[in-house]
């Protein structure tokens, strides 16, 4: 008894081992077999008359477990012959049955379709068209079609492969060289293909391709098979070219008659030029109204008993005295506009906010009025060369785009005429802002626009390479031609601003009012003793323009050693008054100014695809490349 339940129980665990064994076969197969499997792909390439490649593609998927879709990747940098020339192909005109998403490299181009937010089981088909152009032919002798139907990438057997290729004149059967195999691999086993009574149509299929295997054709084609292609880009760049001279030389000649300022003598000058506000002053240095130049207003009409300046806990408010003697239309609607924020004649910072920004820019505009006809500060004619000069920077402007893309116009174009755009607006601004106050900047100062021009033009040419990385076949002349037209467009940017010249009247004005300035940063002590021995409120007198010229700290500084008396139009909580304490308030009043000026709320190498051969090899075509599921 004891032996036959031995033998009962051996047998149940021999069963036991077996089913295991069986379950662990079963996981290994369903754990080894493919996610996805690649049916069927078919192609048809329509060559036509250029030598534009018109490709339809469509392949046939299973997914066993679940997957977005289907990807296709196509080389487009491809090395030449010994010499290691390049020929960069263009992938364009893609259509696709699904949802479809293009990225692009230096080195290819990928299609992938379907939607990351979906998932599909069991078979599904794949349709995608584009053309493909290698460009200009290259071959002084001969023509050729050279082409990978399947490419080496592919990640996954196919199962069956058709082709038609349909080529636009009659092509010789002799020489039609197909080549199936692994990359560099000569010889068609497996490729079943005829050509029909017209020479001009091939189709054909080939038995299962593994992963790494490839099927390429080679046709050799008569000398002038293709009809000749205008390369677009390369008869406009010597174009483009000579006009960028021609507008630059044009804009130097003007900017050396028209546009030199003549040398400015400066006599210094004790007191302001007679008739003449800081905030005039302002404007005349720079043709412009800053906000300092308002400040200086404040403090300019407390000495003349307008304003009384009250601060307490650090907060400033501005009392209005008595009316405006003889003012300008400007300064009038200033005083005018400003005390209107407040209440009672009385303005606080609160009062400033969102409001004072409507003021700034009214006054801005009147006194751009008061400045013109016989008190113009510029030179008429030569404000009207600076003018057609900023016209002749969008030759350069559009030179880049059009040498990049003129072959292929488009999208890319725009974005590209954009960006030098853009690079222009720049420069015009920065040689604007550098140039409105030049005579007033420090060699530090003028330095440091220096710099960022430099920096801003290595920035923009890099950009631009890389777009010649992805939107041109003729990388080489856009590599040339970009920092060429970036140049130009820095030049002429500069000419449209130094062009314009002052007039005789505002060559004067300017004059008296640097000598002012000149005054104030370089005046000794001893002379300053005698100023205020002569008219003890002298500091207050010349405080409000040194606030305009920004040299309000370093009249402070020279006049700390001396004992002031508090002006009558300042009130306030400080213990001790002094130059320095007064010019600490002057910075306060505008910064308190400055920061309610806005409105609230504003603000070959590795990787590329070399060929050769008289029959070709297989994989050594343009084209090509791989594909799969993801």
């Amino acid at each position: 008894m004891n032996v036959f339940q031995s033998l009962f129980r051996n047998k149940q665990r021999n069963k036991r081992v077996l089913l295991l064994i069986i379950l662990l076969i079963s996981s290994l197969s369903i754990v080894s077999a493919a996610e996805y499997t690649i049916d069927s792909f078919d192609t048809t390439i329509t060559i036509t008359k250029k030598g534009y490649y018109d490709i339809s593609e469509t392949a046939t998927l299973t997914f066993n477990v679940p997957k977005h879709g289907f990807f296709r990747s196509l080389p487009t940098f491809f090395s030449i012959g010994e010499q290691g020339n390049t020929i960069y192909a263009r992938v364009s005109k893609i259509r696709a049955s699904d949802e479809l998403d293009v990225s692009r490299s230096s080195q290819d181009v990928t299609m992938r379709l379907g939607s990351a937010n979906r998932t599909l089981i069991g078979t599904h088909e794949y349709d995608i068209s584009y053309r493909y152009d290698i460009g200009e032919d290259r071959f002084e002798d001969s023509d050729e079609f050279y082409y990978n139907i399947i490419g080496v990438d592919w990640q996954e057997p196919i199962k069956e492969t058709s082709f038609t290729l349909i080529f636009p004149f009659p092509v010789d059967k002799n020489k039609i060289h197909f080549n199936r195999g692994v990359y560099g691999t000569v010889g068609n086993k497996g490729v079943n293909w005829t050509i029909d009574e017209t020479s001009t149509k091939i189709t054909g299929s080939v038995d299962t391709l593994q992963e790494g295997e490839a099927v390429t054709i080679r046709v050799e084609l008569p000398d002038g098979y293709y009809l000749k292609r205008t390369n677009f880009q390369l008869l406009f760049a010597p174009i483009a070219l000579l006009l960028t001279l021609f507008v630059l030389v044009v804009a130097i000649k003007w900017w050396n008659r028209y546009g030199k300022d003549k040398d400015l003598i400066i006599v210094p000058q004790f007191y302001p030029p007679e008739g003449i506000s800081p905030m005039d002053a302002g404007y005349i240095i720079d043709g412009q109204l800053d906000p300092h130049d308002v400040t200086s207003m404040l403090f300019y009409w407390a000495d003349k008993g307008s304003v009384t300046i009250i601060e307490e806990k650090k907060k400033v408010s501005f009392v209005k005295g008595k009316p405006l003697s003889k003012p300008s239309s400007h300064e009038e609607m200033l005083f005018n506009r400003f005390f209107a924020l407040g209440n009672n004649g009385v303005v606080t910072e609160k009062d400033l906010t969102g409001e004072f920004s409507k003021v700034y820019v009214n006054v801005q505009g009147k006194i751009g009025s008061f400045y013109t006809k016989d008190k113009s500060l510029s030179n008429k004619t030569s404000t009207t060369k600076a003018r057609l000069i900023t016209l002749f920077t969008f030759i350069p402007i559009l030179s880049i785009p059009l040498v990049m893309t003129l072959n292929y116009v488009g999208i890319s174009t725009l974005i590209i005429g954009g960006v030098a755009l853009l690079y222009m607006i720049i420069n015009a601004t920065l040689f604007y802002t550098m140039f409105r106050k030049w005579h007033i900047r420090k060699k530090a100062s003028k330095f440091m626009f220096g710099l960022i021009l430099v920096i801003i033009f290595f920035v923009f040419v890099i950009v631009l390479f890389g777009f010649a990385l992805f939107v041109t076949t003729e990388r080489t002349l856009s590599y040339i031609s970009i920092p060429i037209a970036l140049l130009s467009i820095l030049l002429l940017s500069l000419f449209s601003v130094i062009t314009t010249q002052r007039s005789a009247y505002g060559v004067e004005m300017l004059e008296k009012v640097l000598g002012l300035r000149d005054f104030i940063e370089k005046v000794e002590l001893d002379e300053l003793k005698r100023m205020i021995d002569k008219d003890p409120s002298y500091y207050y007198k010349i405080l409000s323009f040194a606030i305009v010229l920004g040299l309000e700290k370093k009249w402070a500084k020279k006049f700390s050693s001396f004992t002031l008396e508090a002006p009558t139009w300042y009130a306030g909580d400080a213990l001790l008054f002094n130059s320095l304490a007064l010019s600490a308030m002057v910075n306060r009043a505008d910064s308190s100014l400055i920061s309610n000026l806005a409105p609230k709320g504003s603000s070959t190498g590795p990787g590329g695809h070399s060929f050769g051969g008289s029959g070709g090899f297989s994989g050594g075509g343009f084209g090509g490349g791989g594909g799969g599921a993801w």
